[in-house]
Formats: structure tokens, C-alpha cells, sequence
């Protein structure tokens, strides 16, 4: 009864960072997946002129293969299987001549609320991993830690 006490008031759990390293001449795979919304209000010189909602759904996959006990190659592919921007209650842009710059405050209201959307591929990501101490690793030697560089 407490453990579930316990569990209830600390709330959900969360996923741990890895930090161990496939072993030598041997790989691993993954996918991660990613949501991001933010919800953003437009202000210009302290006046709101409208919201804006984005929200991003990422998949990362990605593959590690062990080069010795404590190096490994890493690649990345991250996927954008849907990004979407949509505008609320915002007013149009004019191009104002005496502050040569663009201005919303003082405009028409847009008549629709748009949306720009996409997906695809990003930009591939090759890197190497070291873990100069390890638990695993360096037992022997009696690490009591996992420390795990990229670059």
C-alpha cells in the first residue's frame, strides 16, 4: 500500500538517458519518438496580435555499432512525420514606410486561420560515442559510474 502511495505522488516515471555501448563488433537499433505542442500568442510592442499552435511528431532512428568495448559509431536519422504551424485571431502584416518595417498592430484581421504544414527527412547525424568510465567496461578497475561522450 505505501509503494503504490509512493508511486502515485511522484508521479509517472521517466526514461533514463542510455549510456551503455553495444558491444564490440556487435549493434543495436532504436526508434524514438517525440511530440512537441507549443502554444505561442503573438505580441508586437506589448500588444497581442494573434496565437499561433505548433505542434511537431518526430521519429528518430538511429543505429550504434560497437568499434571496441568503449568506442562506437553512431548514426542518426531523424523523421518529421508531421509538423504543423496554425495561426489564430491574427491580424495581417503591412509594411509601415516611416519605421521601414513591418507592423501588425492597428491591421485587419485575417479572414481564415491558416495552416503550413510538412514532413519529411532531416539532416542525417554521424557520430562517434566514448565512455571513458564504465561500470560495465572497467568492473575490474571498480568505475562506480557511466560516463558517455558524443561528438
Amino acid at each position: 500500500m505505501i509503494s503504490l502511495l509512493t508511486a502515485l505522488i511522484a508521479g509517472t516515471a521517466q526514461g533514463a538517458e542510455v549510456t551503455a555501448l553495444p558491444p564490440a563488433l556487435r549493434g543495436d537499433v532504436g526508434i524514438a519518438y517525440d511530440v512537441r505542442v507549443v502554444p505561442d500568442t503573438l505580441i508586437e510592442d506589448e500588444t497581442e496580435v494573434g496565437r499561433r499552435r505548433a505542434i511537431d511528431h518526430t521519429l528518430v532512428y538511429t543505429a550504434s555499432f560497437g568499434l571496441t568495448k568503449i568506442l562506437a559509431l553512431e548514426i542518426a536519422l531523424p523523421h518529421s512525420a508531421s509538423s504543423r504551424m496554425r495561426f489564430f485571431d491574427s491580424q495581417r502584416m503591412v509594411y509601415e514606410p516611416n519605421q521601414g518595417k513591418g507592423t501588425m498592430i492597428g491591421t485587419a484581421q485575417l479572414p481564415s486561420d491558416p495552416e503550413v504544414h510538412g514532413s519529411g527527412m532531416g539532416g542525417t547525424r554521424i557520430g562517434l560515442a566514448l565512455t571513458p568510465f564504465s561500470e560495465t567496461a572497467y568492473a575490474s578497475r571498480g568505475d562506480n559510474l557511466t560516463w558517455l561522450m558524443r561528438a
